[in-house]
């Protein structure tokens, strides 16, 4: 069953588990000093996160990620010719004098031509049509604009990509497209804090890498 057959139920939170012991399985899988990368090893990796989660999720929401991720090993990581440098990786970047974008990339990598790139794995695609799709990719563009500016780079790619799909949205960000992106970032805050909307803790907030500094998440 794909995502959206849950999107908008109770079931929401169990797809929240699903994705993060996706995440780290794959970021299991990139890791260079992991040997003995198979996909009975990557599933066993899959089931040990899954047994850490109080509850269980549902069994056909944890089927489904172990389908996708056997997918994934055969569509995308069998194939993979860019050597990786990290995963699940802190980003900082400055956009403002009082305002910094922080975040944790999924995977950082470099190609074959010798290319920085920055890769988001997300479970599902949640919305059809023309692609690229500018506003999607805005997440992993503005954590591959953070990357450009931290490795001194003239230029890096972002990626989007969706695991239970195959599907692939790529981008090159040269140093003006860095420029707009953060422009497009501090208008999207100055828009938010115009629109007086505030922090709205609640279950997501124990998937939050912030959540130990957060005084939202810890009022919760």
């Amino acid at each position: 069953r794909s995502w959206s057959a849950y999107a908008g139920t109770a079931d929401l939170p169990g797809i929240i588990e699903i994705g993060e012991a996706v995440h780290q399985s794959i970021a299991w899988l990139f890791t260079n000093s992991v040997d003995n990368r198979s996909i009975s090893n990557l599933i066993q990796v899959y089931e040990s996160c899954i047994q850490s989660e109080s509850p269980r999720p549902e069994v056909e929401l944890v089927m489904w990620g172990e389908e996708i991720l056997r997918r994934f090993f055969k569509g995308r990581f069998e194939t993979e010719s860019s050597s990786t440098v990290a995963t699940e990786s802190e980003v900082a970047m400055h956009l403002t004098t009082s305002t910094t974008l922080v975040g944790r990339l999924d995977r950082l990598s470099i190609t074959p031509a010798g290319e920085m790139e920055v890769t988001e794995f997300k479970l599902h695609e949640t919305r059809r049509g023309s692609r690229p799709r500018i506003p999607d990719l805005l997440q992993p563009a503005a954590y591959a604009a953070a990357e450009m500016e931290k490795n001194k780079r003239s230029r890096i790619f972002a990626e989007l990509y969706f695991i239970d799909e195959n599907i692939s949205e790529r981008i090159l960000l040269t140093e003006n497209g860095a420029r707009a992106v953060k422009l497009a970032l501090s208008r999207w805050i100055e828009s938010l804090k115009a629109k007086g909307l505030e922090a709205n803790p609640g279950v997501h907030c124990r998937r939050c890498s912030y959540r130990g500094t957060c005084p939202y998440s810890l009022a919760a």
